[in-house]
């Protein structure tokens, strides 16, 4: 081995001016779909993690995004996050398009967190052909979906279950039943039956409980619990699938149940708040990690107690 204590430094020569150092292209955190692809990234280890982080992720949310979390554990400076993608409804208000984007450059200017790259991309989660064409274009871009959250939810009727209309009827199931499963069906034909994956399907406190006025979509709900047990051993054991009940989160779907009478609702729950969307967000970021990489076919009850 050589000894380099008697070595030298080398000075610069006087004869060549000294240039100012270059600086690296600042990247967008938002790019558009028509990049090229991007090289594959390593899954990222993080030394004070239980787990590796998500890598490509597909979510699908309704009109009221809930904002990705910040984990309880930061990976060091320079590991590698791969970007998530999101899907949104085109009829969505642009208020709830720009809170979508604020959500995740938030999350990704966190100083501890590396930056990550967000990707829209326009989509009515109960049609099956938006689907297909958002997996393909995360495929095209990423490679693989590794994780898949089915957020998106729609109750276009409150009121008797039995004055309901077919076509409030049909939209209710087509978006929070059938669409889960499409979405689901696409992730696994494109990527996850070689590769595997995460699935989060969000059900609700309503399919576990009778509560009429929103009857059909509790019955959705309490389909969707049911599809992801049933799944959860179907495509085992590479894909592990879950599914959580959040109560009563403070966002606009929900807003006719709690916003007139805020502070008497939260007494009625056992913590005494509402829910926030970061309590759900959690949640999922847990099921998603490797930390529940034996958890499979269950229901994640976060509700504050509400059920007890």
């Amino acid at each position: 081995m050589a000894d380099v204590s008697d070595e030298q430094p080398v000075g610069q020569d006087p004869s060549i001016p000294e240039q100012p150092p270059v600086q690296p292209p600042v990247q967008p955190l938002v790019q558009p779909l028509v990049q090229p692809a991007a090289p594959a990234v390593p899954p990222a280890v993080w030394p004070s993690a239980p787990a590796a982080p998500p890598t490509d992720v597909a979510a699908t949310y309704g009109s009221a995004p809930v904002p990705p979390p910040v984990p309880p554990y930061a990976p060091p400076p320079g590991a590698d996050f791969a970007p998530p993608v999101y899907a949104a409804n085109p009829q969505t208000s642009s208020n709830a398009i720009i809170a979508l984007i604020l959500a995740v450059v938030s999350w990704a200017v966190c100083p501890l967190i590396p930056a990550i790259v967000a990707l829209v991309f326009a989509a009515n989660a109960g049609d099956p052909d938006a689907a297909a064409a958002c997996v393909a274009a995360t495929v095209e871009r990423f490679g693989r979906v590794d994780i898949l959250v089915n957020n998106a939810a729609t109750n276009p009727y409150l009121g008797s279950m039995i004055d309901i209309d077919l076509p409030r009827l049909d939209k209710t199931h087509d978006v929070n039943l059938r669409g889960p499963f499409v979405w689901i069906q696409e992730c696994w034909r494109r990527s996850m039956e070689e590769h595997g994956g995460v699935i989060l399907n969000m059900s609700s406190i309503g399919g576990m409980t009778v509560e009429t006025s929103i009857g059909h979509y509790n019955v959705t709900k309490a389909a969707l619990i049911h599809l992801t047990r049933s799944l959860a051993k179907d495509l085992a054991p590479g894909v592990r699938v879950n599914a959580i009940c959040p109560g009563l989160v403070k966002t606009d779907m929900a807003r006719a149940l709690w916003e007139a009478n805020e502070d008497a609702v939260a007494r009625m729950v056992p913590l005494q708040r509402l829910g926030e969307p970061a309590d759900i967000a959690n949640a999922a970021l847990f099921l998603a990690s490797d930390a529940a990489s034996w958890i499979t076919g269950t229901t994640t009850v976060v509700d504050g107690g509400m059920l007890l």
